[in-house]
């Protein structure tokens, strides 16, 4: 699958498990960053030319054996039992979807295989104490995503199929010589005063001030279009919603 269809699947998974009263934390279907951020893994996870896959993990242990992970974001075995009683979430028999009920180590595998599958298993995982730590691709420098190094071809292509392909934000990032310590942004505008104050409050090595304000509007904007998509995708299900209501 691409992507971005992993990322439309993603937001519905959320969806999915907030609508059965799961309170998440780390959310797909209202953060874009964490959207992004779970793209980025499955890619590095499970990287296949630019698709990304869903079978087993090529990864191979000091005995020859594959590692026993499954999916677009390859869910560790640990997974493949009830967690219940360890005070943390779990993924089999986990309340808010009845899909991993009465999983086993056995038939996990062939249920993450499934993309929607997986992405509920994700968000489960991703909720839990260690977030998105759960992954090494995540921990990992090699992969740029935790620091969401948009050098790294995995957090860019999370990024942009959570943001610049599914939303549309077309913001113009302007051209930085990487070796002007100070870049200037000169379509900012800002007032003098809030250039010092910045400058008083943050190490010299820091981004300039115009560069700092630049990159807050620019999240600002990205989290305008997700709130209006998400606002526009909950419509279209109310007025499904009361289609069916009317058909029945």
């Amino acid at each position: 699958m691409t992507p971005l269809e992993l990322a439309i699947i993603l937001i519905t998974a959320a969806t999915s498990l907030k609508d059965a009263g799961m309170e998440l934390e780390i959310d797909p279907s209202a953060n874009p960053m964490d959207l992004a951020t779970l793209v980025s893994i499955a890619y590095a996870e499970n990287e296949q030319g630019e698709n990304i896959g869903s079978g087993q993990s090529i990864l191979r242990d000091k005995e020859g054996k594959r590692e026993v992970s499954f999916g677009p974001f390859q869910i560790n075995k640990f997974w493949y039992r009830d967690k219940s009683k360890s005070g943390d979430t779990t993924v089999v028999n986990n309340e808010y979807t009845d899909v991993f009920n009465g999983a086993t180590p056995k038939t996990m595998p062939e249920l993450l295989k499934d993309p929607l599958n997986s992405a509920l298993a994700a968000i489960i995982v991703a909720n839990s104490k260690k977030g998105f730590e759960n992954w090494t691709t995540y921990t990992s420098d090699a992969y740029g995503i935790k620091e969401q190094d948009y050098e790294s071809k995995y957090w860019k292509t999370g990024f942009n199929a959570a943001v610049e392909e599914l939303y549309k934000v077309n913001i113009t990032v302007p051209e930085l010589d990487l070796l002007d310590e100070s870049p200037e942004i000169n379509e900012i505008p800002f007032l003098e005063k809030d250039r010092r104050e910045f400058e008083s409050q943050v190490p010299k090595e820091a981004d300039s001030y115009a560069l700092a304000k630049y990159r807050s509007l620019k999240t600002q904007e990205i989290d305008k279009n997700f709130r209006n998509l998400m606002e526009k995708i909950s419509n279209s299900q109310a007025i499904l919603s009361a289609k069916e209501d009317n058909n029945g």
